[in-house]
């Protein structure tokens, strides 16, 4: 109501407003996708201004991702749909993805490196990712082996072990070409 009443849509207070709106709308559609209703998710997230929302939109598929992880291959898949019609959202996604993942792993934080890279792992089944992303991720993993390293490295592969012996099974299993 206050919205309508504002006249003037350059000033500060309408565009805070705005702001709000958009980010309760983007959190409160991330928040209710599942399964079931994602087709429908997606309708009412383009709806809404992703191109001005797109860190809010980054911020909270990750954030419900990092809370819920086993529903990673359903955000994954929202992802996955979002980045067809945006790439630049799609990476940014990846790109914080990574950051946090650097951030985690140099502060060796597991439960947050497995997080991540659980999420990474639909990502790249999803084909938002690609298999040398995830190679990469192995590769750092096993550079200097701890057991941490190794159940986050062991978790990757569980999630998206079979499209990487399906797509670079050099890479995965270290045969010569």
């Amino acid at each position: 109501m206050m919205m309508e009443q504002q006249a003037d849509k350059k000033d500060e207070q309408y565009q805070r407003m705005s702001w709000e709106k958009l980010k309760k709308k983007i959190h409160g559609q991330v928040n209710k996708v599942n399964v079931g209703n994602i087709v429908l998710v997606v309708r009412e997230l383009l709806q809404e201004n992703v191109i001005r929302g797109k860190g809010l939109l980054a911020r909270s598929i990750i954030q419900a991702q990092t809370f819920s992880p086993s529903f990673s291959h359903v955000y994954a898949a929202l992802v996955s749909i979002i980045n067809s019609k945006f790439p630049n959202i799609g990476e940014l996604i990846i790109r914080r993805l990574i950051i946090q993942f650097k951030r985690a792993f140099k502060n060796l934080n597991k439960a947050t490196c497995v997080t991540v890279s659980t999420f990474l792992g639909h990502l790249a089944n999803q084909r938002v990712v690609h298999e040398l992303l995830i190679l990469e991720l192995l590769l750092v993993l096993m550079k200097d082996p701890t057991d941490d390293s190794i159940e986050i490295a062991v978790n990757l592969l569980k999630v998206c072990g079979q499209m990487l012996s399906q797509v670079t099974p050099q890479g995965t299993f270290g045969k010569a070409l």
